[in-house]
C-alpha cells in the first residue's frame, strides 16, 4: 500500500510540478535534435553537457525513443526519470531477494520507495535521476560476484560493467568504488588454501585490513592535503565534519530537497521561518536512530566483524569519508544535492539489511521492527506531501526559485503556446536566462516557424547612457557562452522585418525590470502581458508586438493587470559566434 502511494507521488502532476528548468529542457532539446537527425532533417546534437560531463546515453537514448513517438512535453520529458525510479524499486526487490532474503528486500524496497529524495528525483528529467537505479545494480552485483563459486569470470565482468555504467550515469558515482570493493576484500581476507593459511588469515585478517585501510586513507589524505589547502581545512575543522553529518541526514530525511525545490518554510509563532532553522532536532533524532539500529544489530542481530554487513558498512564509511575529503559538505547542500545521489541506495540497502537482521531474531523483534519501518515510511510520505506536493498544489511553490515555480499549465509552455497561437508568421522569441531559454526552445520544437534566441538586453542607465547604452546584463546564459558551451544557436540571427519579435522573461527578473523601465515612451511597439499562477500572482512576462493580434489574452493578474505599452529597445542577440548588436 505504501509503495503504491509512493509510486503515485512520483507521477502526480508530473506535467507541471515542478516547473520545467533549463537543465531538464537541455536534454529534451538534445533528444529532439537526435530525432531530427534520424529523419534526415540535419539536427545537431552534442556529446557533452553544459558542465562538461559526457552525455548519459542510458538517459538520452530512452528520451530519443519517447520523443520519436510523442511530441515535446513536460510529461514526455520526465517519463524516463519516472520509469528509472520505479524500475529501481523492482530491481532492488529482485536482486536483494537473491543477495539476502525477502525480509531485507521488502524493507529496503519500502524505504527506497518512500525516501523523499528518491521520489523528488524520480520527477526530474536529469541524468542523476538514474543514480539510484545504477547504484542498486552495482551493490548487488558486487555482492553476488564475491560469493560466486561458478562462472566467476562472468560475475567479474558483470561487476566491471556495472561499475562502468554508474560512472557513465554520473561521475560522482566513482565514490561507490570502495563500497563495491568491500565484498571482494572480505572474500580475499577470509579465504585460504590450507589450515595454516586459514588460521593466519582468520586471526590477523581484520586487523591487517583495518591497518591497510588506515594507511591507504592516511596516504590519500596526505596527498590531498598537500595538493588542496581546502582539504586540510576540512580535516582540521570539526564544524565541517558535523555539518557534513547533518547534511547526510537531511539528504535522507528530505529536508534538503524541500529547501532546494519548493523552498519550504515552516510556520512558527514568529511567522514563516526557514526550514533550516528548525531541523536540528530532526538531525539529532536521525543519528540517534541510526546509532540505536547499529547497536541493537550488533548486540542482538548477529552482526560480527566477519559478516558481510560489517564489511559493507566499512566500504560505505570509506566512500563517505572519501567524498567528504574530496568534495566537502557543500557538495550535498540544497541546489548541489544531486552530487550526493550516489549514496542514497547504499545507505538504504544497509539500513534495510540491519533492520531485517533484528526482525529475524524472534516474533517480538519482528513485530517491533515492522511497526517501526511502517511508521517511518508513513512519516516520510506525509512529510513529502506536506513539504513538497502541497507547496506546489496550494500556490505553485511561490517561494521557490523561479525556474521551479509553476501553475496548472507549465508557465513557459503556456507562454510559448500562446505566442504560437497569436502569430502565423515567422516569429522570434528572445529571452535572457538559462531557465527560460532551454524550456522555450524545447517547446518551440512543435512550431517550425518559431525561433527562440538567447540574448542579453542592452540596459541604458545614467552612467551607461552617455556611452551609448551598451551595458550588458550578465546572466547564466552569457556565462555558459563565455566558457564555450553551445546554446544551440548555430547561426547569426536578426530581428524579423515585420517586427514579430517577442520577449519572454520571468516576472520581476532583471531582464523584465530592464524591459519595463527602458521600453516606455511614445510610439510603444510592445505591450506587456503577464501570465499568472493559479492564485493570480505573476509568473511570466510576455512582451507582445503591438501589431500582433492575439486570439485571446491569457488570464492576467487582476492586482497588477495594467496594460502598459513598452517600446522596442536595442537587443544583443546571442549566437554561436558571439554576441551581436542589432537594432
Amino acid at each position: 500500500m505504501l509503495i503504491t502511494v509512493a509510486v503515485i507521488m512520483r507521477v502526480w502532476r508530473i506535467d507541471s510540478v515542478p516547473g520545467l528548468n533549463g537543465d531538464e529542457a537541455w536534454y529534451g532539446v538534445q533528444a529532439m535534435q537526435w530525432t531530427a537527425a534520424a529523419r534526415g532533417d540535419g539536427g545537431a546534437f552534442v556529446w557533452r553537457t553544459p558542465t562538461g560531463n559526457l552525455v548519459n546515453p542510458f538517459f538520452l537514448l530512452p528520451q530519443v525513443a519517447v520523443h520519436t513517438w510523442c511530441g515535446p512535453g513536460v510529461a514526455t520529458l520526465r517519463v524516463t526519470a519516472v520509469a528509472s525510479g520505479v524500475l529501481a524499486l523492482l530491481v532492488n526487490f529482485l536482486l536483494c531477494s537473491r543477495a539476502f532474503d525477502r525480509t531485507t528486500a521488502t524493507v529496503s524496497t519500502l524505504l527506497l520507495a518512500v525516501l523523499p529524495q528518491s521520489i523528488a528525483y524520480s520527477r526530474f528529467a536529469w541524468d542523476t535521476s538514474q543514480c539510484v537505479l545504477a547504484s542498486v545494480v552495482l551493490v548487488y552485483v558486487s555482492l553476488l560476484a564475491a560469493r560466486s563459486q561458478r562462472r566467476r569470470d562472468w560475475w567479474y565482468v558483470a561487476t566491471l560493467a556495472s561499475l562502468l555504467a554508474v560512472l557513465i550515469v554520473h561521475p560522482t558515482c566513482v565514490f561507490l568504488v570502495p563500497l563495491a570493493a568491500a565484498p571482494f576484500a572480505r572474500r580475499w581476507w577470509y579465504s585460504g588454501g590450507d589450515r595454516r593459511s586459514r588460521h593466519y588469515i582468520g586471526k590477523f585478517g581484520p586487523d591487517r585490513l583495518f591497518v591497510a585501510t588506515a594507511v591507504s586513507l592516511a596516504l590519500g589524505v596526505a596527498v590531498l592535503t598537500l595538493s588542496f589547502p581546502q582539504v586540510a581545512d576540512r580535516l582540521a575543522r570539526t564544524q565541517q565534519v558535523v555539518l557534513f553529518m547533518h547534511r547526510v541526514s537531511r539528504l535522507l530525511s528530505g529536508v534538503t530537497v524541500y529547501q532546494f525545490i519548493p523552498a519550504t518554510r515552516l510556520q512558527s509563532v514568529d511567522g514563516p521561518v526557514s526550514l533550516a532553522a528548525d531541523v536540528e532536532p530532526y538531525d539529532v533524532a536521525f543519528w540517534a536512530l541510526a546509532l540505536l539500529l547499529l547497536v541493537v544489530t550488533w548486540r542482538w542481530g548477529g552482526l560480527r566483524r566477519q559478516s558481510e554487513e560489517t564489511w559493507l558498512m566499512a566500504g560505505l564509511a570509506t566512500s563517505l569519508l572519501t567524498f567528504y575529503v574530496v568534495a566537502g559538505p557543500n557538495a550535498i547542500a540544497p541546489h548541489t544535492d544531486r552530487y550526493g545521489m550516489w549514496m542514497i541506495a547504499p545507505i538504504v540497502i544497509i539500513a534495510g539489511r540491519l533492520t531485517a537482521l533484528v526482525m529475524q531474531q524472534g516474533e517480538r523483534c519482528s513485530a517491533w521492527g515492522r511497526g517501526l519501518v511502517l511508521a517511518t515510511a508513513a512519516a516520510m510520505l506525509l512529510g513529502f506531501y506536506a513539504n513538497y506536493l502541497s507547496e506546489f498544489d496550494e500556490d505553485g511553490a511561490r517561494g521557490a526559485h523561479r525556474a521551479f515555480r509553476t501553475a496548472r499549465v507549465e508557465p513557459k509552455q503556456a507562454a510559448l503556446d500562446w505566442i504560437a497561437a497569436s502569430s502565423d508568421t515567422p516569429t522570434q522569441v528572445v529571452t535572457t536566462e538559462w531557465w527560460t531559454y532551454w524550456p522555450l526552445r524545447y517547446f518551440a520544437s512543435r512550431y517550425p516557424r518559431i525561433e527562440v534566441v538567447g540574448g542579453t538586453l542592452a540596459a541604458v542607465t545614467e552612467d551607461a547612457g552617455a556611452a551609448g547604452g551598451n551595458a550588458i546584463v550578465r546572466n547564466h546564459v552569457v556565462r555558459h557562452l563565455a566558457t564555450g558551451s553551445s546554446l544551440g544557436n548555430e547561426r547569426d540571427v536578426a530581428p524579423n522585418a515585420d517586427g514579430h519579435t517577442w520577449f519572454v522573461e520571468f516576472d520581476g527578473s532583471q531582464g523584465d525590470r530592464i524591459l519595463r523601465s527602458r521600453f516606455s515612451g511614445q510610439g510603444a511597439s510592445h505591450q506587456r502581458v503577464v501570465l499568472p499562477d493559479d492564485e493570480g500572482e505573476p509568473l511570466i512576462a510576455v512582451y507582445v508586438p503591438r501589431d500582433a493580434a492575439p486570439p485571446s489574452a491569457p488570464r492576467c493578474n487582476e492586482k497588477r493587470g495594467e496594460a502598459a505599452l513598452w517600446p522596442m529597445t536595442p537587443v544583443r542577440m546571442m549566437t554561436a559566434d558571439g554576441i551581436k548588436h542589432v537594432e
